[in-house]
């Protein structure tokens, strides 16, 4: 081989060798670790900061009247809000088995709650 050959070979063998040295540095030093468990847990702070404002329960003043009335026409009850003749919200249209299951829930929430009442002797207006 001829000596400009020797040194053109000697320079191109440098090139990649440094090219494949710093391809791999660059890939390990940016390489970031995590493991499969860590990825979907996330850690939670055991201390409590900021505030609640907790909530706040009313019931409806007796000015508003809520009612269900019967379109027979329709086949459907119709639960209606409002004050006077004013409706303050939309209305809720139920199929007889919509309103028969509310009636039911709305019995035996009230029933619980009458004998819970009794329970811690609270009187129920």
């Amino acid at each position: 081989m001829k000596t400009g050959a020797n040194q053109y070979l000697k320079l191109a063998f440098k090139l990649i060798f440094l090219f494949v040295f710093f391809f791999l540095a660059a890939e390990t030093s940016f390489a970031q670790e995590t493991d499969e468990e860590e990825t979907n847990e996330q850690e939670t702070d055991s201390v409590k900061t900021g505030f609640s404002l907790g909530r706040l329960v009313l019931e409806n003043p007796e000015s508003i009247v809520t009612k269900y009335i019967y379109n027979p026409k329709l086949d459907r009850y119709i639960y209606n809000e409002s004050i006077g003749d004013f409706d303050i919200g939309y209305p809720i249209i139920l199929t007889p088995e919509q309103y028969l299951e509310l009636v039911r829930k709305e019995g035996i929430k009230d029933y619980f709650k009458e004998k819970s009442d009794a329970y811690s002797g609270k009187k129920r207006r």
